[in-house]
């Protein structure tokens, strides 16, 4: 099966995802494992390096580590929506070199730690809604000129602090919908050209 570009696995009840399990589809582009409620265990897509598309939305993935993902140089989309998150770790997505969508909508993230997305130097656009973050989170990347959505909206903050988006100069969408904010500082929105 070396020349399987896409495979879709949804819905099927699987509860692990073991390294190497992917062995020999070195040409799979396109996995989606929605809906299956895995878990996937430190390398388990290592094999799949040529990946471009993961789609890992409704299932039970509580953690993520730089290694869940290793070898995914090439991944472009991210998708992790409606899974049981709670923290990101810095560095949780080390070597995604191209990565240039992530989407973490749905899932129980309380705490990002600062460098957690810095590597992702290619990021433009960044999904966080439905979570419950109370604050604005310090996201720290390589290269901020190329973000231009951020979605922040229905989590639980409550203030926008001075130049808290002051180094996203390319944003073109900032979701804050859905928030209890009830304080915006005088710089809350400095630098930003929407």
């Amino acid at each position: 099966m070396k020349s399987l570009k896409k495979l879709s696995i949804i819905n099927c009840n699987i509860k692990n995802v073991k390294p190497g399990a992917f062995y020999g589809l070195n040409n799979l582009e396109y996995l989606n494992l929605k809906g299956s409620g895995i878990i996937p265990e430190d390398n388990s897509f290592s094999k799949t390096t040529e990946m471009l598309f993961l789609q890992l939305e409704d299932n039970n993935i509580t953690e993520i580590t730089a290694d869940t993902f290793r070898n995914l140089q090439k991944l472009g989309q991210l998708l992790l929506d409606h899974n049981k998150l709670s923290y990101l770790g810095n560095n949780v997505f080390k070597g995604f070199d191209r990565l240039e969508i992530i989407s973490l909508s749905s899932n129980y993230i309380k705490e990002i730690d600062e460098d957690a997305f810095y590597h992702l130097g290619t990021l433009r656009m960044f999904y966080l809604s439905n979570n419950i973050l109370t604050n604005i989170p310090v996201i720290n990347l390589k290269q901020y000129n190329n973000l231009t959505v951020l979605d922040l909206g229905f989590n639980r903050i409550r203030s926008i602090p001075d130049n808290s988006f002051a180094n996203f100069t390319a944003l073109e969408e900032l979701v804050l919908e859905g928030n209890k904010i009830g304080t915006i500082a005088p710089l809350g929105f400095s630098n930003l050209v929407i």
